[in-house]
């Protein structure tokens, strides 16, 4: 006689992991509607993922901690062994990567389950434009505008908990404010860069994309720490970040800056919404006074010239020559030339075109200096107003998800959604998105910039605010 808490002879599951198991099945689901009808994955970890969702519906999943059996997805220019890495470019579009990059091996020790590769802009540059190679990033607001990457698409379907991007001008925090998501870019050093395939190096840092406060808490806290291979990590090991969040908010004084709603591409819509924010910020006891950042508002132009000058360098390797597509040709030089007309899009050639007029003799002294110069003053000066105020606040970005019809005129080289979000990376602060929503109607974002390594007292803000 088989025993009545039996099935098919097997001892029945406890209500944990029949919950788990229900979860597993329903993400395998979402994972498959956001690839086919989003367009948010480039490539599935479907044998893995498989078996990751198997072991854990059977209970033989061990529970490492808090992130263990939890559903992830990477852009797609963080390397992995297991699957290929695009960048989603034509020119590695069959890439393997021989190794993982320094996050997914710390993702993997803490069990945490890797849907797949999402989605971006090729090699990261456009920053949300959410188009690459392979296709646009769909947003699941309306599959008529973009999501701002893949990864975004991704968790706001809820095919993964969490996702692991780039942010180099903002774009991981523009993402994120197009698809009603929060969006953290840490202080420069705290997470290591390596293994992640940027186009400008002294901007570029890997961000986290989640729907709550808490969830990029966790996230933080497994990916955060030195690395001897990126030197640009420091020894400054993260807090626990949940004790943070569970703590009280003392009395907080947040910086906006003066000329923030004269910014000529600001919606009236995101307008509204974020002087919303600003009053449930005052309600919840902080305090809001206006500041003087004279130069924060050339912060794009700014990172535009010095991202476009990196990337001309940093992107010289993908000649055909090593890795990644070869055109057919006659000779070696031909062979340089066809394999990157091919296998780079107009957009990319664009930005590296005007890197390589930048950073060429004749205009170095006129651009590019001054352009550094900005940089150094961008920086100064959020440092001495960090020093009388805990934090700054601005939008996210000036617009909502923009139609696809519409990325040219919001999308040059020079992007006026990067016009809030370029500081952060110039200057190394951490900075969060918060996602702000409105009544049946698209996100918006509202974004933090902190003091260095003071990604808590942001994240307790933004936990604050959802509660």
């Amino acid at each position: 006689m088989k025993n009545s808490n039996t099935l098919t002879g097997k001892k029945k599951k406890n209500s944990k992991e029949s919950v788990l198991t229900g979860i597993s099945q329903e993400m395998l689901s979402l994972v498959g509607t956001a690839k086919e009808e989003y367009n948010a994955f480039i490539t599935l970890n479907d044998h893995n993922l498989e078996k990751q969702v198997s072991d854990l519906s059977m209970g033989e999943k061990e529970e490492k901690n808090s992130l263990s059996g939890i559903p992830a997805v990477l852009g797609d220019n963080l390397c992995t062994e297991e699957m290929r890495t695009t960048c989603g470019s034509k020119i590695l579009e069959n890439y393997q990567s021989p190794f993982n990059a320094f996050v997914v091996d710390k993702l993997k020790d803490a069990g945490v389950m890797i849907v797949g590769k999402a989605n971006v802009d090729e090699f990261g540059v456009g920053d949300s434009r959410g188009v690459s190679y392979f296709g646009p990033s769909k947003n699941p607001w309306d599959i008529s505008r973009t999501a701002g990457s893949g990864t975004a698409s991704a968790v706001a379907l809820g095919a993964a908990v969490f996702g692991l991007g780039s942010d180099a001008r903002g774009g991981l925090r523009q993402s994120a404010a197009y698809s009603g998501l929060a969006g953290l870019k840490p202080s420069y050093g705290r997470i290591s860069r390596w293994g992640l395939i940027d186009y400008a190096p002294s901007l570029d840092q890997v961000g986290i994309l989640a729907k709550t406060a808490v969830d990029i808490a966790l996230v933080l806290e497994c990916t955060a720490g030195e690395d001897y291979r990126d030197l640009s990590t420091l020894n400054n090991p993260a807090p626990k970040y949940l004790d943070i969040l569970e703590g009280k908010v003392e009395e907080i004084t947040i910086g906006l800056p003066g000329g923030w709603n004269d910014v000529e591409t600001l919606e009236p819509e995101v307008k509204a919404l974020f002087e919303k924010e600003l009053a449930k910020l005052k309600e919840i006891g902080c305090i809001i006074v206006e500041v003087d950042l004279p130069h924060f508002f050339k912060a794009s132009a700014t990172a535009c010239i010095i991202g476009a000058v990196e990337a001309f360098s940093n992107l010289a390797n993908y000649d055909g020559v090593r890795f990644g597509f070869r055109s057919r040709s006659k000779h070696l030089q031909e062979m340089y030339i066809e394999s990157r007309t091919e296998g780079l899009s107009s957009f990319l050639k664009q930005f590296l075109t005007f890197g390589a007029l930048v950073s060429s003799e004749s205009h170095y002294n006129e651009i590019f200096l001054p352009a550094q110069k900005i940089r150094t003053k961008i920086k100064e000066e959020l440092e001495e107003i960090l020093k009388t105020v805990d934090m700054v606040v601005t939008p996210t970005v000036p617009f909502r998800a923009p139609l696809f019809l519409d990325l040219d005129s919001c999308y040059g080289l020079d992007s006026s959604a990067n016009i809030f979000t370029a500081a952060a990376n110039l200057a190394g602060n951490p900075a969060l998105s918060v996602p702000v929503k409105s009544d049946g109607d698209l996100p918006a974002g509202l974004q933090l910039i902190g003091k260095f390594f003071d990604e808590g007292k942001m994240l307790s803000i933004m936990n604050i605010l959802q509660k």
